[in-house]
């Protein structure tokens, strides 16, 4: 089938569990597509969601108990775009919604936090939202940033932090042609702006990924467009408040991307992308002198 998959996630018994799109030809609308592998991979089951007549795409995954996955997606199919699916281990579905509370143009991100409550982020429009619901889809406390309305701002990324709060990282600009800064917030337990961090250099940037130290500082990386559609990518080391301490930037090797980080052990590690004419290689980096 054409197909491509857009996040996994490592269950709690070692399988894996993927999610993403596909459809058997070009005349037929994309389904959501839900695959379950062992730990070597080999698939278990592999099943297709979704609203028929629309386009449907999943794009996140949360193992929120046992036997009990929710996968997040989209789809034309609700006002809003977006489709929650509740599947048990085998598959079979066992509730949906549309979160019509969810006011949004794309949801792209769901997490769970440690009370094992689900968190979805995305857009509506030019704003940036996070959203707490309850089993039923019901929203408990809704966030939204839209610091200037001639902004826009995309998110790429939220993650959990230690206090129970949650750090989401993405880009600003004033708009789709302007340079883009870095746009780091972070938001409380109860969804209340504790702060936002905007930065960035001369050139267009944007931040993929973000992980938090034990000391409470954060590791992000991305990169930035220099010219003729040349890349570096950065990891850049901010305080607990989004300023910067540290800066790493691989401005010396072809052009490049960076999409993840891992701290292991006080070792990041930096994983991505480099880019000739005609070829693509895997990109890894390994910095052992950058953590508290």
């Amino acid at each position: 089938k054409n197909g491509l998959v857009l996040s996994g996630k490592k269950l709690q018994n070692n399988h894996y569990l993927f999610v993403g799109y596909n459809k058997n030809n070009n005349d037929e609308w994309n389904e959501i597509s839900v695959i379950k592998t062992d730990p070597k991979f080999n698939v278990i089951w592999s099943k297709n969601y979704g609203a028929n007549n629309y386009d449907c795409k999943g794009y996140e995954v949360v193992e929120k108990n046992d036997d009990e996955y929710w996968i997040l997606g989209y789809t034309k199919a609700s006002k809003n775009n977006v489709l929650l699916l509740k599947i048990n281990g085998n598959g079979e579905e066992k509730w949906f919604s549309y979160l019509p509370d969810i006011k949004c143009t794309f949801a792209s991100h769901m997490l769970k936090n440690k009370s094992n409550e689900i968190i979805i982020a995305g857009q509506n429009s030019n704003t940036l939202f996070v959203s707490k619901i309850n089993d039923l889809g019901q929203i408990i406390w809704n966030y939204e940033f839209s610091n200037n309305e001639n902004y826009n701002h995309r998110l790429y990324d939220i993650k959990n932090t230690d206090d129970g709060g949650y750090i989401i990282v993405g880009n600003t600009t004033t708009n789709t042609k302007n340079k883009k800064d870095i746009l780091m917030i972070k938001i409380s337990k109860n969804g209340k702006e504790e702060w936002y961090k905007i930065f960035g250099n001369k050139h267009s940037e944007v931040v993929y990924d973000i992980e938090q130290t034990i000391k409470s500082n954060y590791i992000i990386c991305g990169f930035q467009l220099i010219e003729n559609n040349q890349y570096c990518s950065f990891i850049i080391k901010t305080d607990s408040l989004g300023n910067s301490l540290d800066e790493k930037y691989f401005n010396k090797i072809n052009s490049n991307k960076i999409y993840d980080v891992e701290i292991n052990n006080n070792i990041i590690l930096g994983i991505g992308n480099t880019e000739l004419v005609d070829t693509t290689k895997i990109f890894v980096v390994k910095i052992n002198n950058m953590i508290d």
